[in-house]
């Protein structure tokens, strides 16, 4: 019975670590399909969506860098339930308004509060004895979560119009807000003793990037692969759209294809410690240019379809190795803690990036995005081989 309470405990703690970062995730993981909701009720261009999608994107890049200094003035605890309540009532207010600059401004409002949201989900996990098992965990409930969401998104648009999105997500950070009820710097479910306290103070990254060379380029790489991804991801429904697919269809697609992406991560994980870093990464970032390659040449649904969920699969397994090989030639952690923070930085210059190429059609966002992903590799494959101590 001690054993069971014990392990009932462990999977409340990890839920209070996870949920929060699930919550300021959730955006991000329905973008596709809440764009085309959002453009098509206010009657947005390409060029002008791009913009709206990177500058939430860009207040969570600013929240994750300003949650790390809330943190230690307020604890972990105070500050995730505050983040969490400042992104329900910025999506609720999303809801009402009047135009498209208040519109911009509540997304970025949302953004800040949902990185503030991840930083403490990451800074939480990399505390624990199995962040990468842990870190799957995560992926995994964001994904399923945002699979749900992307099924039930155009139904709920057809019920209640455009703002269906940003309800969704405003119900998502209330479940973000009572998970941090839960203690969030628990005992370590797998140690079994305190993880250190919240205001601890940590390396100074300035340091670690003078230090370590590989570890700074391996970050690079990381925002590389975001801005690269995210420009194409962002622009699905409308690709889509140019194969003329219906929205009913082409949500059905991206949420279909986050099944294959939980497998992605749930492969990452199995996989973990079996394949060297470096067979892991190359495998999962030519995957991802191999599905960017068939939507270039994508005619019909069933190679929309592939390519979709090519690209699901390998972009949640690819991240795992990612943030392996930069946490591996980093042992301090000042550089694995600003992963949500270049995560967040490519992924708000990713959509905004790929506005300035959709002028003449959607060739010339492919191909840039499939090179800025073959470079990201290049430039994370010197942290998988660190050089030998002595």
């Amino acid at each position: 019975m001690i054993l069971k309470n014990h392990d009932f405990r462990n999977r409340m703690l990890l839920a209070a670590l996870i949920i929060p970062g699930v919550a300021a995730t959730e955006s991000f993981a329905i973008l596709p399909v809440m764009l085309g909701i959002v453009a098509r009720g206010w009657g947005l261009t390409d060029e002008m969506l791009g913009i709206l999608a990177s500058i939430e994107l860009a207040g969570l890049a600013l929240g994750t860098l300003a949650a790390v200094m809330l943190m230690r003035k307020w604890g972990v605890g105070r500050t995730a339930f505050r983040a969490m309540l400042m992104l329900m009532l910025a999506n609720v207010a999303a809801l009402m308004a009047p135009d498209l600059a208040w519109l911009m401004a509540l997304r970025a409002l949302a953004g800040l509060a949902a990185g503030a949201g991840l930083a403490i989900c990451y800074v939480n996990l990399a505390n624990t004895s199995h962040p990468e098992r842990n870190f799957a965990v995560f992926t995994l409930i964001q994904l399923l979560l945002g699979a749900i969401g992307l099924f039930t998104l155009p139904f709920l648009a057809d019920l209640i119009g455009w703002g269906a999105p940003y309800g969704l997500l405003g119900g998502s950070a209330l479940l973000g807000m009572l998970a941090t009820l839960l203690p969030l710097s628990p005992d370590d479910p797998d140690k079994g003793h305190p993880t250190p306290p919240a205001n601890t103070p940590s390396p100074a990254p300035s340091a670690s990037f003078r230090r370590n060379r590989p570890g700074f380029l391996a970050l690079i790489g990381v925002g590389f692969y975001f801005i690269g991804i995210t420009a194409v991801w962002a622009y699905m429904d409308r690709i889509g759209s140019e194969l003329l697919l219906t929205p009913a269809r082409i949500a059905m697609i991206v949420a279909a294809s986050q099944i294959v992406a939980m497998a992605g991560a749930a492969s990452a994980s199995l996989l973990a410690g079996r394949l060297s870093l470096t067979t892991s990464l190359a495998a999962g970032s030519l995957m991802t240019v191999t599905g960017i390659i068939i939507l270039v040449f994508a005619h019909e649904m069933a190679a929309f379809a592939l390519a979709v969920a090519m690209i699901s699969f390998a972009w949640n397994y690819v991240t795992a190795p990612q943030f392996a090989a930069v946490a591996m030639v980093d042992t301090s952690g000042a550089l694995a803690g600003l992963m949500s923070t270049v995560t967040g930085v490519g992924a708000a210059a990713g959509p905004a990036f790929g506005s300035r190429l959709v002028g003449h059609g959607f060739t010339p966002l492919l191909v840039t995005g499939a090179l800025l992903i073959l470079m990201s590799l290049l430039l994370i494959w010197p942290a998988c081989r660190p050089a030998r101590t002595a």
